[in-house]
């Protein structure tokens, strides 16, 4: 079932508040990132050179690529290092303690 365009992409009781977690919707590897009752939707390769994400590498609303120190901000996708790197970043809503993304 879809929801105006969005793919549900988990449980809001299966994310832990402060902490992400690594999901798949269909075929696309996401992070969520639940702050208290908002959830943020992420792509998982940082934004300098698609190196892998690791989920427990985010702090508060900062994501760290331990590969070259690059830090991302999970709201907005900017990137702290570079001005012109972003991180992936998608829609969510809450809707019945679902969480769900829109796809691009």
């Amino acid at each position: 079932m879809e929801l105006l365009g969005y793919r549900k992409a988990a449980d809001l009781g299966d994310l832990e508040d402060g902490k992400s977690l690594e999901v798949e919707v269909g075929p696309l590897p996401l992070l969520l990132h639940r702050r208290g009752e908002q959830v943020f939707a992420t792509g998982v390769y940082c934004a300098h050179q698609d190196v892998k994400l690791n989920p427990a590498n985010c702090s508060g609303d900062t994501i760290l690529c331990t590969a070259h120190g690059y830090r991302m901000n999970i709201r907005t996708g900017a990137c702290l290092n570079e001005d012109d790197l972003f991180l992936t970043t998608y829609p969510t809503l809450i809707q019945d303690g679902e969480v769900w993304v829109k796809l691009r």
